[in-house]
């Protein structure tokens, strides 16, 4: 009996700290001192695992709602001005919530008259198509912009040598990510090269590529590296990818 009294003491105590320290409410301290062992888990649960699932449920419900005040918001712009900007603001925001196909219409809507032409408007288009898994089509954008010194680089171009490879025009693919293979630059489109090339089992070049860039993130300044937080991060979960599928017998070593 001795032996549960003295650790149920300290588990009263470590609760009661903690509820006076984060300003609990007065309910709790009954909670804990009238229902020995029970109560501090029930409080110990409501602290440490029900408020982070409850705040994560509710910034969940902000996002969601907030989302929705956006869309709302974009299109009275549109019904109040129909203006190209105004139009393309709110395809961008169909496409941040994955209505493709609602900015694909918009985004074609405005390609006409003096802005059939427009680059900056047929890359947004070309990447609607892509995530809507409409290849063909982003093929053909893409083929139409395949002389531009803005389209070498862009992320769009990264969706072209996708759509070429699911359409099964892997080599064209692969030159245009080898193209956009650039030392100390391009980190997004290199991280996809390395992706392309475990997909079509080139293994030892994606290892040799994503230890490049491995040794390039280990050089990197801290405000470069704060830029390039999410490529670092998915290229070295990639490089443990790596070892898993070309040392398969590491893990049960």
């Amino acid at each position: 009996m001795y032996r549960l009294f003295f650790p149920l003491l300290i588990l009263e105590g470590f609760c009661l700290w903690h509820a006076y320290k984060n300003h609990a409410e007065q309910k709790w301290y009954w909670i804990i001192v009238c229902i020995p062992y029970v109560g501090c888990f029930i409080y110990l649960y409501d602290a440490f695992y029900g408020r982070r699932t409850g705040e994560s449920l509710a910034e969940g419900l902000k996002q969601v709602v907030s989302s929705n005040y956006k869309i709302e918001k974009l299109e009275q712009d549109v019904q109040f001005s129909s203006n190209v900007r105004n139009k393309i603001n709110l395809a961008e925001g169909y496409a941040e919530i994955g209505r493709y196909k609602d900015a694909i219409a918009i985004y074609e809507e405005c390609r006409e008259g003096f802005m059939i032409d427009d680059e900056p408007l047929s890359r947004r288009l070309l990447q609607a198509l892509f995530l809507d898994k409409q290849y063909d089509r982003c093929i053909s954008i893409g083929n139409e912009l395949k002389g531009s010194k803005s389209f070498r680089d862009s992320d769009a171009r990264i969706s072209l040598a996708w759509a070429l490879h699911h359409q099964g025009f892997s080599d064209q693919s692969y030159l245009h990510f080898k193209d956009m293979d650039r030392e100390f630059s391009n980190y997004d489109q290199r991280y996809a090269f390395c992706r392309f090339l475990m997909d079509t089992g080139k293994h030892d070049e994606a290892r040799k590529k994503a230890d490049v860039l491995m040794a390039e993130f280990d050089m990197m300044k801290t405000i470069e590296r704060r830029v390039t937080r999410h490529v670092i991060d998915a290229t070295r979960l990639l490089r443990r990818e790596m070892d898993g599928k070309t040392n398969p017998g590491t893990a049960s070593s």
